[in-house]
């Protein structure tokens, strides 16, 4: 994934964006080296914040984001309705996770 680059690839050279990093509560469980370098990014980048917790409304994070990173999150749809720019991530190696990717439900 994009782990501590997210900000330079997201933002490049801009410094008046906020990046608000949500993962999906799997992630936070299964990609523990994904959330250590999103930790990383957070504490030295004041502009990057870090959602761990799952029952965290997501609703006020929607509405201050000025762009939507995600790959295949369900707050796609409810981003939608602000007309605001989606970024989607494809993941070619996440078929090959068997440990925690399920075919069947997609």
């Amino acid at each position: 994934m994009v782990g501590e680059r997210v900000a330079s690839l997201i933002g490049g050279a801009r410094e008046d964006l906020t990046i608000v990093i949500k993962p999906h509560p799997r992630t936070c469980e299964f990609r523990p080296g994904w959330m250590a370098a999103w930790e990383r990014l957070a504490a030295r980048d004041e502009h990057v914040h870090l959602i761990k917790d799952p029952a965290v409304d997501i609703a006020p994070l929607l509405i201050a984001a000025d762009v939507l990173v995600s790959d295949a999150s369900g707050v796609i749809f409810q981003y939608l309705a602000l007309d605001r720019p989606i970024v989607l991530i494809a993941n070619p190696q996440h078929a090959r996770d068997k440990e925690h990717f399920d075919a069947g439900a997609i």
